[in-house]
């Protein structure tokens, strides 16, 4: 969805509650009534916290993005427009041999090992994540804070991400003191909750390269991991008895690289998993197997909310340029208080490789966690063909409509005016 009209809280948090916790899934009917009011009210206290000088991290682009996670997460859970469940039938068709609409060339064929992001949790905690992202966002960057030794750098700076940190902050400790009986059920329901949040609000920080490097990596673990696996699973038996495994470490369920091969075939690094092992469980082979799903779950979960918190970059050539220029004059409007750089210089130059090396690589990890595309890749490639040869001049424009009037007054955009 690419035009909004201003949210009612009440029809917002209905949204919210049916699209994040789907209700066909996740019951709670004895409490609905209650927890329907907990959640209205707490997506009211978070959308408060927005504030209405930011003319791109605004609760206009908190809403545009949990409409965008949950467009991005039905494409891999099998959900249809009206939050059905929908994967049977693809299941079904796989089966009997498949179809052009499952077994196309562009299909990447998910195995069972990604059963378990059907969990429609996940649906509740990428949009919880999305909701919250940008909780208080100050409208500059996180180095202009470095720079002026702010106070969220003061506290969060070590870490890196502060302001990243700060809305996280905010979204989790509200919820847990303010909402405790709303907590108490998600929690229980999903233990992983907080870790899931913290770890997909995190890698929101596309400014720090050090974080996009460290979502890029566990990614990139996680589908050599899936290869390796998929491997395993369509070798036959009469291949086998090739692959190179010493005796010791067959005997140690271990291939050459040193990496244990599980259940289904699934292969473990003891080298990159970075987590500690029980020596005294029995259970070392499903802690490393649970390991790699919780890997994955986190990964996917970066991915997406990456993908949609830029979700205007894939979408109508139209929706890319409104949010651009919300961005440019949010940009501009610090750089007029002096609290960052002058967005006109070399915006058009700047968009460029912005779309080329850093969106495009997004979108093509996204899809691949999907059974088939779903466009992203086209509209990027689309609308960066457009941006080359109408990109300048439209800025141009825009630069223009921006110049101070003669009593030194710059006349905005408004979110409303993103129709």
């Amino acid at each position: 969805q690419t035009h909004m009209s201003p949210p009612t809280p009440g029809s917002e948090g209905r949204f919210l509650w049916a699209a994040t916790l789907a209700k066909n899934h996740i019951t709670q009917q004895n409490n609905m009534d209650i927890l329907d009011s907990h959640l209205y009210n707490y997506i009211r206290r978070i959308s408060m916290l927005y504030r209405n000088e930011c003319h791109f991290h605004s609760w206009y682009h908190a809403c545009h993005i949990v409409l965008g996670v949950n467009f991005l997460i039905s494409k891999i859970q099998g959900h249809d427009k009206n939050g059905n469940y929908n994967d049977n039938k693809n299941k079904e068709a796989q089966e009997e041999g498949g179809n052009d609409d499952t077994n196309d060339k562009n299909s990447n064929n998910s195995n069972k090992s990604d059963d378990h992001l059907h969990d429609p949790w996940l649906r509740f905690v990428i949009t919880f994540a999305a909701l919250i992202h940008d909780t208080k966002h100050l409208g500059v960057t996180n180095r202009q804070l470095q720079v002026e030794k702010h106070m969220l750098f003061q506290l969060f700076g070590e870490k890196g991400s502060c302001q990243e940190r700060h809305s996280l902050h905010l979204g989790l400790s509200i919820l847990v003191e303010e909402f405790p009986v709303l907590y108490g059920v998600i929690i229980a329901g999903c233990p992983m909750f907080i870790r899931w949040v913290s770890q997909a609000v995190l890698a929101t920080d596309i400014a720090s390269r050090n974080v996009q490097r460290g979502c890029e990596e566990k990614f990139d673990r996680v589908i050599e991991q899936k290869n390796q696996q998929r491997q395993y699973q369509n070798t036959s038996p009469q291949q086998t008895p090739k692959q190179k495994t010493n005796p010791k470490q067959k005997q140690n369920g271990m291939n050459d690289d040193g990496n244990k091969i599980g259940k289904d075939g699934l292969w473990i690094s003891t080298t990159t998993a970075n987590i500690s092992i029980n020596k005294n469980s029995n259970n070392e082979e499903d802690y490393l197997i649970q390991h790699h799903r919780n890997l994955l779950t986190e990964s996917a979960l970066e991915q997406l909310l990456l993908s949609a918190d830029v979700g205007h970059c894939s979408q109508r050539y139209e929706t890319f340029l409104k949010w651009n220029r919300l961005f440019f004059q949010e940009c501009l409007a610090s750089h007029l208080q002096d609290r960052g750089d002058d967005p006109r210089i070399g915006w058009f130059e700047g968009q460029i490789p912005f779309l080329e090396k850093y969106i495009l690589p997004l979108v093509t990890r996204c899809e691949t966690l999907m059974p088939k595309p779903c466009g992203m890749k086209e509209c990027v490639e689309r609308n960066l063909r457009r941006w080359k040869s109408e990109g300048r001049a439209w800025t141009d424009r825009m630069v223009d409509d921006l110049m101070p009037d003669e009593n030194g007054r710059v006349i905005y955009w408004t979110q409303n005016d993103v129709g």
